[in-house]
């Protein structure tokens, strides 16, 4: 089961990156349609 011991941490890594740049306030997030900057490209701009 390393997928899901993998998916576990980039989960924890997206949600302390967003924690953080919303200055440490609680933030909601929603499988599939959040973007955290820096972290993942634009749905809309890829080729």
């Amino acid at each position: 089961m390393s997928a899901f011991g993998n998916g576990r941490k980039r989960i924890r890594s997206v949600c302390a990156k967003v924690i953080n740049q919303n200055g440490g306030k609680g933030v909601m997030l929603h499988s599939g349609l959040f973007r955290v900057d820096g972290m993942e490209p634009d749905r809309g701009t890829m080729a």
